[in-house]
């Protein structure tokens, strides 16, 4: 509708994991128990930013006193997941961990839940929120 999701270019996972994203780069893995779901790490920031707490350049940052809505960047991990190198690779450019839920799930059926995700934190957003939509 208002926005599209925006598939990169093939490139290999270390390559592309090493470069800093703008904005905030979600990496959904199974390897970890206990990790936050995309819309809890998304409404965790716009809160922060609601109460003044963003830093100069982050996610939510303003400018010029106009409010922005967050880049997000939602990477799913290859059938059979990421690798501990992947993840420690991400985790180390400033990727956050999340999962999709509490089950395995193939890459095809990873990709529409994350996006079900992200569509889902857009329309919770919206009624109440200062901020345009993502």
């Amino acid at each position: 509708r208002l926005w599209l999701p925006r598939l990169a270019s093939p490139a290999s996972a270390i390559e592309w994991l090493q470069d800093p994203t703008a904005g905030q780069g979600l990496l959904a893995t199974t390897r970890r128990d206990g990790l936050p779901m995309p819309a809890e790490v998304l409404a965790g920031l716009q809160n922060g930013a609601r109460e003044g707490s963003q830093a100069p350049g982050s996610p939510l940052a303003a400018d010029a006193g106009v409010s922005r809505t967050p880049r997000i960047t939602l990477a799913i991990g290859p059938e059979g997941g990421w690798t501990p190198e992947e993840e420690a690779i991400a985790t180390g450019a400033g990727w956050q961990l999340v999962q999709l839920g509490g089950t395995i799930l193939r890459s095809s059926t990873a990709a529409v839940t994350g996006l079900a995700q992200l569509a889902a934190w857009r329309t919770l957003s919206r009624p109440s929120s200062p901020w345009p939509c993502p």
